[in-house]
Formats: structure tokens, sequence, C-alpha cells
């Protein structure tokens, strides 16, 4: 359709122009071969032979009623009458095809005779062929509404016998019937008669416009220039107004047409009456797009980019991926309406961005919900929307899924079947009377849908996070954990294996590689670790060292005899039994023999030899009292002298006791000498006393108290507090002041009177105010308001001054204006007001009574001095202050304390004064304060001032006495402290010396060493220091005993002999062990088998000689030390140990490094991401059940918000409401139509004049191409979005008009799905071609939109309920890019696809069209028992041409006639919510059901037997998008019957690729082989930690598969059901892979689950945190599980509970149920539902209903359901999917 502008010269809009007429040629058809211009009566039509034309219109339109079909009388019964032989003859003429065989008709049960009444139609076929031709007509006109949106068929009234020769007498000239009304009617099945067998057949009014020839009409104009008249020159009123309705006729029409053509020789109207198809949908698009008139057209963006041209860089879906939706701000902030995956959300953000977008959507994936959502999204931002497509099933559905939402108000459908005007007033009055709220609570709600986000991504990015070192997840190491757990016979601890958690994967890699050498060196040489030479690590040892090594242990041994000698000797000598170890040699030959050495000459015996821990305990208490007496002794000489005949202990009591008394009065004063403190004491009395006489003066304020240094400050403060008080206070009361709101009182007063007076100010420029009530005196009738009112109504009449109050008002006003000019200026009367106002406010204030309450005679109005007002508060508020309270306060009110009586405080500060300075001369020091009289003393503040002189005439009287008592002893220099402590130190120096004198048992120990205080110390800590100098030497115990006698000096010179001796020995051993160092180091332990400190010479001895004996193993020991030391190097020493000590095997040393380094990891990154660490998989599943029900909450209050935003957005024009009806517009003109009940305006009418009122009201017309052009009047009406559905099959030319009102537009189809056809353009034809090619040249909306515009692709494949249905679409359409959800039942005969070969069954062409009879009675066989045994799921059949479908259509109905069981069954399933179709492969798309049938239809030749390469359709180009089609319709169970093999479909290489496709496909359903990704299982595990948790379950007994799935949905562990190997009885997913990279949190938490629940899945989840935290606990959990589905959930092959359940229970279900079961009582307790065959233990058992159990009470309210008829039309499928809800809906409840 593009076309490149090759002509540079050209502009754009030429370019289109001649584009556009090119389109427009091909639109218009006005030859012959239009059969509105020349009808040549197909067998597809009925003649009716009824003369009363009027009465027909009459009936079917006026009144609205059905008309029924007759057929001829039997000619019997009419043969006797010449009247009636006349009318047969007649009758024969006018139907050529009409048989003889006359029969007696069967119109009705009491076999009525034969007369032509005012609803019948009388025809002139016979009963059977009528039957026939009006079953085919049904059924095709049906079809094309469905299919294409236009009714086809029509009631042809008056026909115009015209000639296309422009000339007057030519003998030859051919006449062509055109008709002139047209009637759009529809047929229906009536009843069937019991006599006859044959149903009757009746048509009825469609309700759509009245419709006249406008081909007729554009040839006559352009070919003879004659106007035919049009329906407007008709119905109208006798004024011309259109708007209402007169009577029309027929007759009337056919009186204009006769005038205008009248000069046509020959020409004449007809009044002939045929039922028959008609289209003229071409021409209206032909005008549609008549760029002339239709300027729009140029310069629309999309127009010119689809007709030039316009190419993008990448077109491919692939280039587009989804978009992170939870984490991208434009996708986070779109909620839709309904459910979106991350395709379909990805989708939608681009296209509310406002971009030419076309989708891809493949069979299933749910193109009418993204469709869905993006109207509701668009709408919502006050976008309008056209919403197109051919098919009424595609506009249908999103119809209803917008119902479902509770947006469809806001939708106006006028595609062409549905353009009914009672209709469209009744959704146009109940949009108008529909209320919309905001749903407040939105915010809050996404909000907390937002966090719980958060919350769950942040353990999807715990487990993500990458840890660097090894470049692994933690989810990876987490699976790494399990899987070497799982390999190891036992764990143990390696916690020195910590430091390798730095490693790098090649780190990682060379240790693995090093274990593994270690383990192949053990397996080769055996333990040797375990051997001899254990311990011994050779270093510069190579081979034939041997004999080398062999003579240095030869020394070894000799020197080990040697070092025995040395030790039997001294035994010998001192008597001891000595140790032989190398620990006791070492001991004696390391110690330091200074200590020995260092013995002192003068020891204390009775220490040395009797010296233990008590003893040395004693000793050290004596040292200390010796040291403190001689402390003692020494202090008491500082301040006393001659102590020796002082009194000591009476010196110190009496010195005490004055201290306290001083202390009272000042600590300091102890730091001075006695006499100073007497002589201070004496002064400060004096004047003490002098001050207490003026206290009493001031007692009064002191309520009669005691008045303390700490109260004087504040009597001071209070006095002069009083004799400032206030002048004013004798105004007001106390009580009112003092109270806390006074001062806020006070405020608010102030402000409000501070405003008046500037109000005042103001006026008084104008006014004399003050004179005002003067004025108004005068006149007792009229106040200012009167004034102003007065004015105002009097001020505009000429004649005011005639008006007394007027006048009288006047001369008010200019008693108080300042300058009179301003009389009834600008402004005058505002400023009158405000000084009305002003002077109301004035004495409202004067009169207010809480200021006149508080302050009493102080306030005065706007007069009040308001700073007094002030100071009397604020003085009050002090005196409280002063107080303390309020109480007290009251106290010292004016009439209580004469204040002037007080004296001056002057002269009383001055005493004080003189007090404080005496006092701090006494102290040396300055008091600190801030007031001069006050006393820097705690203890002196508190003390009652009359008391002070007494306290210090004590002080001085103590001081006396004691200087009395010691004065003589007392040193010159002293202090009154000094004294008292000398005195102490010398009571304590008598009392040590007594406890030293007395002390026995120091006496005991020391002997003649006692001296009493004179004791020698320094030769008693002499001998101490030398015993613990060699007590903690490292000599062995025996040595050290041996060492504690009387005879030390001489033990001592022996000891050091053998010392000695010992070291020279040790020396030559050592040497010879350091020979051996040359060639290998000893580990102690490791080689002798114990430590140095249990080693002994013997041990030693014998270790040798067997190293000699085995020296042959030394050279592998050395290999295998070697690769040791590289491990060790590498960090790997603590898990080769464990595994040379046998706690772990040597084989598993690789695993058990891989499982503690990964577990090091793991630990440390649980312990560091608080995530992790406080993870739960149970709070997880919480949290994931949150946002479950949050995410559904929101997206409820979004479809409110929704409403609420479209209903605020699009506000419609009020338009013309007033005049004549024809003259109003927009919401006039709706306003007045919706309340008519009949004789509304004409639907084109009503969008002509209304539409952007309409548009504003319904913001979404939903329409086809057709219907946009027969009612959108080009350039009326812009649409800001337009959506195309089942694009593919839209020629791009038909939606050209419709585009030209858009601005976006966005495409959705399918490119692997039909193309456009021209099937339905033959379809009144004779003989519809067999195999229709797409059209040649003619390209779909999709394909020049794809090329155009960017795509993307949806992914998520939701129809199948079984991966069988969609796996060769997929694999052979979408690449397997579909992500399609696995079933549980990998066989089962209710799921996936069924193949029945039609033996014997042959294919018939020819001319009556190619047939399969045979093949056509098994699927009538198989429809009829699916109807009885399955009456819930609905069915659809498919055929591959349509006289095969008219073939099961005849077959099915002759065999209902028969059965009245299976008639009744199969109209049960025409009355489901979907119910029975029989389409040919040309018509199938869009269409969905539960199950399908398919006929191949082809077959072997009748006469040969071959199948032939004819397979109509299939071969044409495009024949492999059919089958596409035709393959993926079924929803849970696909049916082929065919009577050919995949073999014997032969092909060669210029084989079409429909015929190959044909072949393979049957090949898939005999076999179930696709060439890829054909099984169902297979996959690899996606992650170790799978294969851990497959494994245990694989421990507990169970079969598993891994990644269950065939096309990018896959389950991790399939557990197979144990009863039956074919069903999986339970999923496992894991928090992995498929988990973890969604792109959304809907996706992974809630939509992917629901998914599989609804295919029949069992789900459990396991969370690697928790497998890695608590592997018990979870293993046990998983362990109850599967237990619990093994033994008491049997999954039934017949368990489907979830058909019809696409994506869930619908919400209205839901509260339907809960509602019947509220209402409990109206349930009869007779209605308990019961299965039909109890026997079986699969199947239903009859129950009691029992209200307390959850399942009883929903069957109980299902059954009741099914007994009434509340639920409408779709009451079936709604007890269907209730009943999915009970979890009992088996294979016999689909029997039920």
């Amino acid at each position: 359709m593009t076309t490149k502008n090759s002509n540079p010269n050209l502009s754009t809009e030429k370019l289109v122009s001649e584009i556009l007429d090119q389109i427009r040629k091909k639109l218009l058809d006005l030859t012959g071969r239009n059969s509105l211009l020349n009808y040549k009566f197909p067998k597809k039509s009925i003649r009716i032979t009824n003369k009363d034309i009027a009465n027909i219109y009459l009936t079917l339109v006026e009144k609205d009623k059905p008309m029924y079909f007759i057929p001829l009388p039997e000619e019997k019964e009419i043969i006797d009458s010449e009247e009636q032989k006349a009318k047969a003859t007649q009758l024969t003429l006018l139907n050529r095809d009409t048989e003889y065989h006359w029969q007696s008709p069967d119109f009705e049960e009491n076999n009525s005779t034969y007369e032509i009444n005012g609803e019948q139609l009388q025809t002139g076929y016979k009963l059977e062929k009528l039957e026939s031709i009006l079953r085919k007509m049904s059924s095709d006109s049906r079809l094309a509404l469905e299919e294409t949106g236009m009714n086809l068929l029509y009631l042809a009234i008056g026909f115009l016998s015209w000639t296309d020769r422009n000339t007057e007498n030519d003998s030859n000239e051919e006449f062509f019937k055109a008709p002139l009304l047209l009637i759009p009617v529809k047929i229906e099945k009536d009843i069937l008669y019991k006599d006859s067998q044959y149903y009757s057949y009746k048509i009825s009014y469609q309700g759509d416009d009245l419709e006249y020839n406008i081909c007729l009409a554009e040839k006559l104009k352009q070919d003879f220039d004659i106007v035919l008249p049009s329906l407007d020159s008709v119905i109208s009123d006798d004024n011309g107004n259109d708007d209402i309705v007169s009577d029309f006729s027929p007759d009337k029409y056919f009186e204009l047409v006769q005038k205008v053509i009248g000069k046509k020789n020959k020409w004449e109207v007809n009044k002939e009456v045929v039922l028959g198809f008609f289209q003229f949908s071409k021409l209206r698009m032909y005008k549609d797009l008549n760029w002339q008139e239709n300027r729009s057209l140029l310069g629309n963006e999309i127009i010119e980019d689809l007709l030039l041209g316009k190419e993008i860089e990448s077109r491919e879906s692939s280039s587009f991926d989804d978009y992170p939706i939870d984490k991208d701000k434009k996708a986070s902030s779109i909620i839709p309406v309904l459910d979106a995956d991350s395709s379909q959300h990805s989708f939608l953000v681009n296209a509310l961005e406002g971009e030419n977008l076309v989708c891809q959507g493949p069979p299933g994936t749910g193109k009418s919900q993204t469709i869905t959502n993006l109207i509701a999204a668009a709408l919502g931002k006050g976008k309008t929307v056209l919403f197109m497509s051919e098919k009424h099933a595609a506009l249908d559905v999103v119809r209803r899924k917008l119902e479902k939402v509770n947006l469809d108000d806001f939708c106006l459908e006028l595609h062409s079947n549905k353009a009914n005007k009672k209709l469209l007033y009744n959704e146009l009055k109940k949009r108008l009377d529909r209320k919309f709220t905001y749903p407040d609570e939105i915010e809050r709600k996404t909000n907390e849908l937002e966090a719980t986000k958060r919350d769950l991504y942040r353990y999807i990015e715990s487990l993500n996070e990458n840890i660097d070192t090894i470049q692994e997840s933690v989810y990876e190491v987490f699976g790494k954990v399990s899987k070497y757990h799982q390999m190891l016979s036992k764990t143990v601890r390696l916690q020195e294996l910590k430091p390798l958690e730095n490693i790098d994967r090649d780190g990682i890699k060379t240790r693995i590689n090093m274990l593994d050498s270690l383990k192949r060196s053990v397996a080769q040489t055996g333990h040797l670790y375990k051997g001899t030479w254990k311990g011994f690590i050779p270093k510069k040892y190579a081979i034939g060292d041997d004999d080398f090594i062999k003579d240095i242990l030869l020394n070894i041994i000799k020197d080990i005899g040697d070092t025995e000698k040395v030790m039997i000797q001294f035994e010998n000598i001192s008597g001891l039994k000595l140790n032989h170890s190398i620990g006791f040699i070492s001991s004696v030959t390391t110690i330091d023999t200074k200590i020995l050495k260092s013995v002192p000459c003068d020891v204390v015996n009775g220490i040395i030899t009797s010296m233990n821990p008590k003893c040395r305990e004693e000793i050290e208490q004596f040292i200390g009292l010796l040291d403190s007496y001689n402390d003692s002794n020494q202090k008491s000489t500082i301040a006393l002298k001659n102590t020796e005949n002082i009194n000591t202990q009476k010196a110190y009591d009496l010195l005490s006791k004055l201290t306290k008394v001083v202390n009272t009065f000042s600590e300091i004063a102890t730091s001075k000498n006695l006499e100073f403190v007497k002589n201070m004491a004496d002064k400060l009395m004096t004047i003490a006393k002098s001050i207490n006489e003026d206290v009493q003066k001031y007692k009064i304020l002191s309520i009669d108290k005691s008045i303390s240094f700490k109260e004087l400050e504040k009597v001071i403060k209070l006095i002069h507090h009083l004799k400032a008080c206030p002048a004013e206070i004798k105004h007001v009361s106390y009580d009112k002041c003092q109270e806390e709101q006074a001062l806020d009182i006070f405020n608010e007063t102030h402000m409000r009177g501070k405003d008046l007076k500037e109000i005042r100010t103001a006026l008084e420029k104008s006014y004399y105010i003050n004179d005002i009530p003067y004025a108004l005196s005068t006149s007792s009738d009229m106040n200012l308001k009167q004034i102003s009112i007065t004015l105002r109504k009097r001020s505009k009449n000429s004649f005011k001054l005639f008006y007394s109050d007027y006048r009288k008002a006047k001369d008010l006003c200019k008693g108080f204006l300042k300058n009179t000019k301003n009389f009834l200026k600008k402004d005058f009367f505002c400023q009158l007001g405000e000084l009305e106002e002003y002077l109301d406010n004035s004495k409202s204030f004067q009169n207010n009574l809480k200021a006149q309450t508080y302050f009493e005679e102080l306030f005065k109005g706007e007069e009040t001095d308001w700073a007094k007002v002030e100071a009397v508060i604020i003085w009050y508020r002090k005196l409280v202050e002063l107080c303390g309270s309020k109480k007290e306060a009251m106290l010292y009110d004016k009439n209580r304390v004469n204040i002037d009586t007080l004296p001056e405080t002057d002269t009383f500060i001055k005493q004080l004064e003189a007090f404080s300075s005496t006092y701090e001369a006494f102290l040396n020091c300055s008091s600190g304060s801030g007031l001069k009289y006050s006393i820097n003393n705690p203890n002196l503040n508190d003390i009652n001032f009359e008391e002070i002189p007494c306290l210090l005439k004590n002080i001085s009287e103590e001081i006396g006495q004691a200087l009395e008592g010691i004065g003589s002893h007392l040193c010159p220099d002293h202090s009154f402290l000094s004294a008292r402590e000398s005195c102490k130190y010398l009571i304590q120096s008598h009392k040590l010396k007594k406890k030293i004198e007395d002390n026995e048992e120091v006496k005991n120990i020391l002997g003649e060493d006692f001296n009493g205080v004179s004791t020698d110390q320094d030769t008693i800590l002499n001998t101490l220091s030398w015993l613990e100098d060699m007590e903690k030497s490292c000599l062995p115990m025996e040595i050290k005993g041996y060492l504690k006698n009387s005879l030390v000096h001489e033990r001592v010179a022996e000891v050091l002999v053998f010392i000695q001796e010992l070291i020279e020995s040790r020396n030559d051993l050592n040497s010879s062990l350091s020979e051996l160092d040359q060639y290998g180091e000893i580990k102690i332990k490791d080689f002798y088998g114990c430590s140095t400190e249990e080693l002994d010479l013997n041990g030693m001895n014998n270790k040798f000689r067997l190293c000699i004996e085995q020296i042959d193993l030394l050279q592998p020991w050395s290999s295998y030390i070697k690769l040791r030391d590289d491990a060790v190097k590498l960090g790997l020493e603590c898990i080769i140990e464990k595994a040379e000590s046998g706690e772990i095997e040597f084989e598993e040393i690789d695993s058990h490094f891989n499982y503690v380094l990964y577990n090091t990891f793991a630990t440390k990154i649980v312990n560091n991401n608080q995530t992790l660490r406080h993870f739960t998989g149970n709070e997880y599943e919480v949290l994931r059940n949150k946002f479950v029900e949050a995410d559904k909450e929101i997206m409820e209050l979004q479809q409110q918000k929704t409403a609420h935003m479209i209903n605020t957005l699009h506000v419609p024009p009020d338009g013309t409401k007033k005049g004549r009806v024809s003259q109003r517009t927009e919401m006039g003109l709706i306003d007045n139509e919706v309340p008519k009940k009949t004789r509304h305006i004409p639907i084109r009418k009503l969008v002509e004049r209304a539409g952007n009122a309409l548009l504003s009201l319904k913001p979404c017309f939903m329409m086809s191409p057709l219907s946009v052009a027969q009612y959108i009047k080009p350039g009326t009406l812009t649409f800001d979005l337009i959506i195309i559905d089942e694009a593919s099959q839209l020629k791009a030319e038909d939606s050209l008009g419709a585009l030209a009102r858009g601005k976006q537009i966005v495409v959705v189809g399918d490119s692997k799905q039909l193309p456009p056809s021209s099937y339905f353009e033959h379809i009144g034809e004779d003989n519809i071609p067999e195999d229709v090619d797409p059209l040649s040249g003619t390209e779909s909306i999709l394909d020049v939109c794809s090329r155009t515009y960017k795509s993307r692709m949806l992914k998520w494949h939701y129809r199948s309920q079984h991966q069988s249905l969609i796996a060769f679409s997929n694999n052979r359409y979408y690449d397997n890019r579909l992500i399609v959800c696995p079933s549980p039942y990998n066989d089962n005969a209710y799921y996936g696809i069924r193949y029945t070969y039609v033996k014997g069954a042959t294919f018939h062409g020819g001319d009556g069209g190619g047939r399969n009879v045979m093949e056509a009675e098994a699927v009538v066989e198989a429809i009829i028992k699916h109807a009885k045994e399955y009456p819930k799921l609905t069915l659809g059949v498919g055929t591959m041409n349509i006289h095969q479908k008219y073939e099961i259509e005849e077959q099915l109905e002759r065999a209902t006639k028969a059965d009245p069981v299976a008639r009744e069954a199969v109209e049960k399933l025409n009355q489901l919510s979907d119910p029975l179709f029989i389409k040919n492969i040309e018509t199938i798309q869009g269409d969905e059901r539960d199950v399908i049938f398919i006929s191949t239809t082809y077959g072997p030749d009748s006469e040969t037997k071959k199948v032939f390469k004819r397979f109509g359709p299939i071969n044409s180009k495009g024949g492999e998008r059919r089958l596409n089609v035709l393959f993926t319709r079924a929803k849970v169970r696909m049916e082929i019957f065919t009577s050919m093999l995949s073999t014997d479909i032969s092909l060669d290489h210029n084989s079409p690729q429909g015929p190959r496709d044909l072949k393979d496909f049957l090949k898939y359903v005999e076999t179930g082989y696709l060439p890829e990704n054909g099984r169902l299982t297979g996959k690899e595990p996606d992650s170790d930690f799978e294969i851990s948790v497959a494994r245990e379950i694989e421990k507990l007994g169970y079969t598993i598969s891994h990644q269950v799935g065939v096309s990018g949905f896959f389950i991790d562990i399939g557990v197979h059901n144990p009863k039956d190997n074919k069903t999986f009885m339970l999923g496992i997913e894991c928090d992995g892979k498929a988990y973890h990279s969604s792109a959304s949190a809907r996706d992974r938490d809630r939509i992917r689950e629901e998914i599989l629940r609804d295919r029949g899945w069992n789900i459990y989840r396991i969370w690697s945190t928790d497998w890695f935290k608590n592997r018990v606990n979870t293993i046990a959990k998983l362990k109850n599980v599967l237990q619990k589905y093994s033994d008491g959930q049997k999954i039934d092959s017949g368990n489907v509970s979830n058909i019809n359940n696409q994506s869930k229970i619908e919400n209205a279900i839901h509260n339907k149920v809960s509602e019947v079961v509220v209402h409990e009582n109206k349930i009869s307790s007779t209605t308990t539902p019961e299965a039909n065959n109890p026997s079986s233990s699969n199947r239903l058992e009859k129950e009691s209903y029992n209200p307390n159990n959850e399942n009883s009470r929903l069957q109980h309210a299902l059954d009741w359901c099914g007994q009434n008829r509340t639920y409408g039309k779709n009451k079936n499928n709604l007890l269907v999917n209730m009943r999915g809800v009970v979890s009992c809906c088996k294979k016999d409840l689909f029997k039920k």
C-alpha cells in the first residue's frame, strides 16, 4: 500500500492525494458485478410473494414484530382450484428452482388451515428446501456479523429495473434490477414441528437505520446525473424537521423514485420483496476517503507515515526488552485495572507515552486484556479512544472486560451490528445517571504496596548480590553449600579456612587441583602420614641420602645412652629418683646458675627450712606492721611536742568535738590555729547580735516565721517590690489580675482596640465620627444601614429627589460628611459600609464583658491606657513569683500589709555586709555571691538567724577549753586540723607497738632473730628474696626440695656440678640431632607421638631404632610432604590435618574444602546482611500474601479512581439547549433525546450534532471501520488514540478513513494469523470459492504498521491449559518464544490433544463443494457425546472449508431432530455464554472454546482413494497462517478428526508451506513428536540448590522431574504422583533464576503462581535461605507436605475444577457466593448436590448439608444458584467457575 516518493518535486500533500485516489478506485465498484446494481437472485436468497409491501414494512419496522416464512402448500391441496393453479404458475415463474413435490405444511401443532396472515411471508419453496436455504442464510448472516461487523442480510423492498446504457431505443439493451429499500433483518430458528420434523424460521428487524441503495444513487449520479431520493426526503415532519419521524411509507419513496426516473425509457419500479445478502460498505469507505471533502486526510502524520512508506531502523520485537516494571519510574507509575504481565505492562508504557506502536499478540497472550488496560489508562489521562475492529467478537470481549472493571459506561459501541438506537439511548441514560467517587485510600494503599514490594525486592537483591572474589551470587553460594553438604559422609568444623573467603575463582580452582593431587598420592602410596616417618619433614633430602641419615641415627642413639649415665650418677649422690624425660633435662640445663650462686651468706634458717605459703604470709604481715609503726610514730610529731607526758586520748576527743562545731560555721576555719578561730568567733558574735534586732522588725513579712539567712534575700526583694507598687493598683482586683488568662485577654483586647483606632483614624478623613450619633438622633426611623439601603435603592433613579426617604437619607449623610462633594461618588457606598461596620464593632468593643471584668475601671474602650493596664498585670504576676504561690501572694495584698510602716532596708543591708566581710576575713576567701549580704555556707544559710550568736559563743568557749588542755604541747606553726591529726597518729603508734610485741607465730618462725619493734628486717627480706627466685626457676621440684635444708650452701654446690655435666651430654645429643636437621625437621609431637615434656630418653631410643629399620619409606614420604607443603601454602593445612587425623575421609577432602569454603561465604553473608539474617520462609510467605492481596486491592481501587478521573476530565459541552429540537446540539440534544421512549433521531444525526458531548460522556468509541465511515462525519471528531484489534485481517485501505480521525495509533494483531481475505465478499453468491486467496496486492494494516512503527510482542500464553495445545504453533510459528505454563497432567483424557482416525472416509469434491461425509458423521457423533457428558465445557468445531461446515451443521440438525435428548443437550451448549460454533478455517480467528473439534476435511479421493495435493485455502499463500489459527483455539482439549495420515500427504520441493505444516501437525498429533522442544521435561536443573532439594525428595522415595515445562515457563521440580506416574502430585518452586529474574513482583509473586494453580498444580515453595539456615527443619516440613499429598489427596485425572477459569474466578462470582452463603435461610435443605454415580470412589458422594463446613456451604450455595435464574445468561458459566471454588469439580460434576 505504501509508495515511495520517487518524484521529489511532488509535495507530500499532492503525493498523498494521488495515493488516496488510487485506493478509492479499488473501493468503488459501479459495474454489473455489484449485486446492489445488478441483483441476480442467487440460490441463497428468498423471494417473498406477499403483495402487501406496506404491511411487511409496518409489521417488521413499525411494530417491531417478527415474520414467519411459510412454504408452498402441497400440490394436491390446490390443484382443484383454477385460482390456485394460476397462483402455482405464478410462483413457478418467480422461483425457477421451485420443486413440485408439494406436501402439506405443518406450520403449527394443531395443523391449521393454509392461510397467509399479516405476520407470514409466503415463499415459493417446499418445506425441506426452504429449511435448508434458511439454515444456511441464518448461519452465514450470523457469521458475517461476528467476523466483519457488517449486517449483510437485508429484506429488499422494491427494485428499480434499469439499463446501463444511456440510450432511449436500444432493443438489445440489458436490464438490471437494483434494490431500492433495504431493511436490516436477522433470521432465527423458531420451533421444530413434531409431525414434519422441520424447523420454522422467522425474521425480525435488526433495529438499525433503514437503508436506501447508496450504490445505485452514486451510479445514477455519475452516469445519468439523476439524484436518487434519500430517506431524508421521506423521513421528516411537515416542517422538514427530521428529529420527529412521521409515518414512513415505502410507497411514498417509490413514488419519489418513479418521479426522478420518469423520463428514462422502460425504467420502472417493481414492488418485489427479496431476502438476500447485500454489501455497500465499500461505498461508504470510498466516500470517507474523499480527500477533497475530508481534508483531515491530508496533513495527518499517521496517514503520511503509512502511505509514504516511513521506515524504522529496528522492527523486530525482540529488540525490545521488557521494562523492569517495579524499578522503572515510568512503568511503576502505571497501575493497570486488570492483571498485566511484564510484556503487557511494557507495552502499556510505550503506548501511553504517545508512541505509534504495533503489538504482536500470538494466540492466547491476553491481547484483549492488554487493550482493556490501555483503554482504561488512556481514558484516565483524559484521552479519547477509538477502539476499532472488524470482528464484533474482538470488541465484545474488550467491552465485557471493561464492564468487569465498571468502565463500560464510558464506552459507546457502534459496531455495525450493535448500532441500535434504543440500546444507545439506554446506555446514555445509564451513563448520565451514574455517580463516581474517588477512592481516598488509594494513595495510602499504593504506598503500602510499594513498601511491601521493596521488602520483597530486598530479599531478591540480597540473593542476587554478586560476591566479587568468586563471581558467584549469594543464591549460587547457598546452592553450592547444599550440593557439597550432600556429598559428605559427615561434616566437621574447619574454622581455620575462614581466611580463604577472599580467594577468587582461580584460587578456588588451584586449591581443588592441589587437593586432588593429594588424594591421588595417598591412593597410590597409602596412608604414610600415619607411619614411622610421620612428623619428620624432609627439606634437603635427595635420593641416595638414606645411608648418611642412617649413620646420624646411630650417633643419636649413642648420645642418648651417655645422657642417661649422668642422670643415674646424680641419683646415687642425692638419693633422688629423677624423671628421665626430655622436659626434665631441659628444665635442669636451662636454669640460670646465678640464682643458685646468689644464696645469702646470712640466712634465717627458720625461714629456709619451714617456708610454706602460710609461713610466708605471716612473715610478710609482720614486716607490714613494722612499717606502719614507724610511719605513725613519725607523723605524730608534726604539730605536737613532748608527747611522752600528754594525755593523748583526751586531747584528741576534745579537738574532734570542737571540729564538728566549727564545721557548722565553716570548714575552712579548721586550717587556722586555735587562737585565730576564737578571736574571729567573738567578733562575728557581736555583729550578729546587732543584726538580730532589725530582723525582728521584718518578721511580719515572713508570716511570723523565723528568718534564716536563706530567707533574708527573699524578704529584701519583696520589700523593694511592694514599695514599687503602681498607683493604679487600687482600681483593679488582685483576684482577676493574677489569673493566667488575664495576660491573654489583655493581648486580645489591646490588639482589637489598636485595630479599631487605626480604622477610626482612616475614617475620620472623610467623616465627623463624633457627630454621627447626634445626626442620627434627629431621625427616629433611620440608622446607617437604612441610609445605605435607601441610597442604593434610589441613587440610579432619575427621579430620586422626588422620594422623601432619599432626601432624608441624603440630609443625614451630609450631617457627618466632611466633604459633601463625595456624596454618591466612587467608593461612597463602600466607605459607608466600612463606617457602619466600624460603629458596630466600636460599640461591641466598648461593651467587652471580659475586659470590664478583669480591668474594671482601667478599661475605657478605645481610650484605654493600655500601658497602665499592662503595668498592673505585670506587677501582680511578679508578686506571685516572689511569694512562690498565689496563696501567699494574696497575704501581701494592699489591705494586709502597710508597706509605708516598714523601716528602710539600707541600714539593715549595711549590717549584713559588715557581717559578710568579717566572715570572709575569717574564711580568708570570697563568698562568690552576687549579693553582698549573702553567706556562702549552706550549713549556715538554713539556720535561724537568731541562733547564730549562740552558735558563735559556743565555738569561742570550746576553743578556750582546748587551749587550756594541750596548749603547752602545740608547735608554734600548728593549725586546728594538724593538731588533731597528730594526736590521732600518736594513738595509732601505741596500738601497733603492742600488736608487734605480742605476735607468737613470728617469734616461733624467727626464733632468736626476733627482737620486737627493733627486729632486723634486712636479713629476713634477703632470705625471702632468694627463696622466691629459686622457686621461680625452672629447676624440677625434686631438686628444689633437695635444696631446702639447713645445709643449703653445701647442697647448692652439688647441684651446680650435676647441671654442668648434664649440659655437656645434652649438647652432644643436640649436635647429633642438628645433623639430622640438615635433611629434615622433626615435629616433636607428630614424630614421637607425645610432647617434649612427655618424651623420655628410652622412647627416643626406640623411635630412632624403628626409623633405621624403615629407612626405605623416607623417599615416598618426602614426595607426599612436598605436595602437602604446597597445599599448606594455599591455606589448606587445616583440612589436610583433619584428613590425616581421620576426622574426615581423605577421598572427600575436595568436597570438604568446597563445603567449608562456600559455607564460610554463606555464613558471613547471612550475618552481614540484615535481610538474610532475619529471613524466614514463613514470614516471607506472609509478605508475599500481603503483596498479593494489596495488589488486587489496588487494582480494584484503580478501577474506581480511573472511573472518577474519566468523569472529571471529560466534561461534555452544553451546546444549544433552547429553541427548536432541530437546532439543539451537544448536551442540549442529548438531554432532549434520552428521556424519549420512541422516535429518536437517527444515530448518524446524533453523532453529527452531539459528537463532542457523546465523546465526553463516552470517550471510548468501539466501532468497525465501516461504522466509523457510517456514523462519524469526516473532520467532526478527533481521537487522541486509535486502537485496532485483529489487525492482520483488516485491509489497510479499509482503515485509512478511521486513522485520519486520530493522533496516535496502536495496532494489535498477529502477523502469523489470518491475512485479509475476500471470503465475505462472496458470502451471498451461489458458489463460494473453496480456495479463496488472500487479496492480491492487499496488505493488512498490521503489515503496513509493522514496517512503519516499532513493535512489541506479548509473550505469556494463557489460553491453553495443556502445553500440547500450543506446542506445535509455538514451535513452528513463534520460535518457542511464548511462555507456556505446563500442565500437571502429562497423559490425560481431558487435557491436551486427542486424535481420531476416521477409517474409510473419503473426500468428495465437485460442484457440490468439497465434503467429507463420514468425517462429518464422526464429528457430529462427538458433538452429541460431548454435549451429554460435558455440558459445562464450551465447544467449537473448525473445518477446512465452508462446505464441510454446512455438512456438519446439516448432519447435526438431522441427528438432534431424531434424538430429543441430544437436541436438549446441544441446546444447553448453545445457552452457555460462549455457545457452540461450527466455523470454517476462514472465520474461526478470534474465537476460543474449552474444547475444539477439528475436521481436516480433506482425505482420500472418493474414487481413487488417494490423497491429492488439493487442500483448498491451505495450498494458497499464507495457508500456514490459517492452520496456525485453527490449531490454537482450544483451552482444555483439541480433538482432531481426520481421514488421512501424515504419511498420506506427499510433498516435493515446490510444495507450499501450508501442506508441509499440515503434514507435520498430523505427525505431531499421531506421535507427539516435535523437531525441537517437544518434551515436557528433560531440561537440566537450574541450580545446585534445586539439585540438592531434588536429591532429598528422592531420598524420601519419590520420583521427580527437573524443570517441568516446554517453553519459557518451567517448574523447578515436579514430584510424580506415586499412584499415577503420568501426573505430577506436587510442583516445587525454588527462589532461583525463574523467581528472581522476573520483571515485576506481580509476575513473580502472583501471576505465575496463580497460573500454575489455575492449571491444577499444587505448589510448594522452598527458600534457599531457609534451606541454608535451618536445613533439618525445612526438610522435615517438605517431608510432611509430600506425605500429605501422597496420602490424602489423589490427583484425579478428572479433576478439572479450574476449567473455564481463564485468569482467576471473577470477583463478582466470589461476591455472589458470599451473598448466597450469608442468606443461607434462602437455601432449601432439599437441594443438597448429589453425583450421578456415587458408587465410584473418585466421584462425588452424597453429603448432608453442614453449615459449619465451608465446602458444604459453598456447594449448597452453588446448587441453589442453579435453581434460580437471577444470574442471567451467564448463569451456567458462573456455576462452573463457582464449582471450581469447592475443589470437588471432577468429571462427574460436569456430567451432573
